[in-house]
């Protein structure tokens, strides 16, 4: 039986290598697209074992993961799929709890849900912006999440398949979720270790919320204009 984790990264030479190397005791492959890096990325994730496919340009993360499994579905028989980062904020050691409700048939989708708190070390405009995404996206389209933006999560490739997502940025959680509901997909969630560094991150707290407001309104509307 066949896993396999999807690890999209961009500029993430210096973790990626042990993100691979620790995630290789939980799984049968390991697939890294990079997202056009600008730095060895994409040669540290090969030294460290992984499968690797590389974007010409930065395409975003909703982008390089739906890449990433055109090319799973073409190389593997995977009865269980992971989605974990390149930067170190998802534990490998979670892995198999994320997998096991996959592979014994109990849910398509499972999320990983962190300690939504400065306690936690999560930073505050992390933790205004997760409750703030998640109360939305469970409001708006009856998700029920506790932590809707955490990528760190397994999915049955065969449900992935039926998913329409167009996302190509970090949207591509959310959307992730919308469609698993509207499609009737079994959503499951699993407590995952809460790890944070002082590594900048990707994603612009004010541009990035108004690309999320922007991508609900937009899909409410849409999900309402096709239901009349």
């Amino acid at each position: 039986m066949e896993t396999v984790a999807l690890i999209p990264a961009f500029n993430e030479e210096s973790t990626v290598y042990t993100v691979v190397k620790k995630a290789q005791k939980y799984v049968t492959h390991i697939m890294v697209v990079d997202d056009g890096s600008k730095d060895m990325t994409g040669l540290k994730a090969l030294e460290a074992g992984a499968f690797l496919s590389v974007n010409s340009r930065n395409m975003g993360k909703g982008a390089t993961i739906r890449k990433g499994f055109e090319k799973i579905l073409k190389l593997f028989d995977a009865k269980a799929v992971i989605l974990m980062d390149a930067d170190g904020q998802h534990s490998p050691e979670d892995i198999p709890k994320l997998l096991k409700p996959i592979i014994n048939g109990e849910a398509d989708l499972v999320c990983g849900y962190r300690a939504i708190s400065t306690k936690a070390g999560m930073p505050m405009f992390r933790v205004i912006s997760n409750r703030l995404t998640s109360f939305l996206l469970n409001l708006m389209f009856k998700v029920k999440v506790k932590d809707s933006q955490c990528g760190f999560r397994s999915v049955n490739p065969r449900a992935f398949s039926v998913l329409k997502l167009e996302e190509n940025r970090f949207n591509i959680e959310s959307e992730m979720l919308i469609e698993a509901i509207k499609h009737g997909l079994r959503i499951k969630e699993v407590e995952i270790m809460t790890i944070y560094d002082s590594k900048d991150s990707k994603i612009n707290p004010v541009k990035d919320a108004f690309r999320f407001l922007s991508f609900l309104l937009k899909r409410k509307l849409s999900r309402l204009f096709f239901s009349l």
